[in-house]
């Protein structure tokens, strides 16, 4: 009987350590992921951002929101800031929640004729 309950207490025992052992190691999976890399700071859409959309929109609704990412795997463009240099424009196309921002989406305020 003494050793039933002592092989039950050391399997539970055992059990707790090895879930903790592997609680920690997902805990520390990003932080692994990123070692040795160099992270830079993107900005991705928090939801759809219609076309027409100003700058001065995004920047001021909190339309967008900062992540880290390695910087090697960032594409030309990407932006870490919406500045004051495209409060005029506005993005060219419907950005889709978690995309990234890229400068190249922006553009000039198209002027619609009637025709």
């Amino acid at each position: 009987m003494t050793r039933r309950i002592l092989a039950v207490l050391l399997a539970v025992v055992l059990a707790v350590i090895g879930a903790v052992s592997v609680l920690l190691y997902v805990n520390t999976a990003d932080s692994r992921a990123l070692a040795g890399k160099k992270a830079v700071t993107v900005l991705v859409a928090k939801e759809r951002i219609p076309a027409g959309t100003s700058g001065e929109a995004i920047r001021d609704s909190g339309l967008v929101e900062k992540v880290q990412m390695p910087a090697e795997t960032v594409p030309v463009g990407v932006m870490g800031a919406v500045g004051q240099e495209l409060d005029e424009l506005v993005v060219t196309s419907d950005l889709q929640t978690s995309q990234l921002l890229l400068r190249g989406m922006f553009g000039e305020r198209v002027k619609s004729t009637g025709g």
